[in-house]
């Protein structure tokens, strides 16, 4: 699934230069965006990166364009449901892979998200796609509420497999 921008050092693993340092990649963690994100047409690799101590926390890292990583976080720390066949008991799709990108307009501290336009991730295919929905479809004010130790903990485990590991590295973040 890594191709572009990744050089092969052994068949299936991959390395790549980011912001979080230089990475070593197995093949199996990309993920494939279809349709490209509004306004990156052209980027469809990207990997999910774990930084220590961010949980719940991801990054979304672009495989071919290295210096492009959008900080992501689920799509219930911040209070949202979604009607339209998307909640987990409707499409079979579990919870965490029900993410919102996390913009910070101008260096500003505070965190909001793009709460009418999730990222829906699928498992079965190691792909995702951005969905818009109407204001009437979304639940929550997208205002972060935060998750319990126990429920960061199933994410962590519903995700295993599914996220790249790094150390922080990252200051001012």
């Amino acid at each position: 699934m890594l191709e572009a921008d990744a050089s092969a050092i052994e068949p299936g693993v991959y390395e790549l230069s980011t912001r979080f340092g230089r990475l070593t990649v197995p093949a199996r963690l990309g993920w494939r965006c279809e349709p490209p994100l509004p306004g990156f047409d052209g980027l469809h690799q990207y990997l999910v990166l774990s930084c220590e101590g961010q949980e719940p926390f991801l990054w979304l890292q672009s495989v071919e364009s290295p210096e492009l990583a959008f900080l992501i976080a689920p799509a219930e720390a911040f209070g949202l449901r979604y009607r339209g066949g998307i909640d987990a008991e409707e499409s079979g799709m579990p919870g965490p892979y029900v993410l919102v990108i996390l913009p910070r307009p101008g260096g500003s501290a505070s965190i909001g998200c793009h709460r009418w336009a999730p990222l829906m991730f699928d498992p079965s295919t190691r792909s995702f796609h951005q969905r818009v929905f109407e204001p009437d479809e979304v639940e929550g004010a997208g205002i972060w509420c935060g998750l319990s130790p126990q429920r960061q903990s199933e994410l962590r485990r519903a995700w295993a497999g599914a996220l790249l590991d790094v150390p922080s590295r990252i200051s001012g973040q």
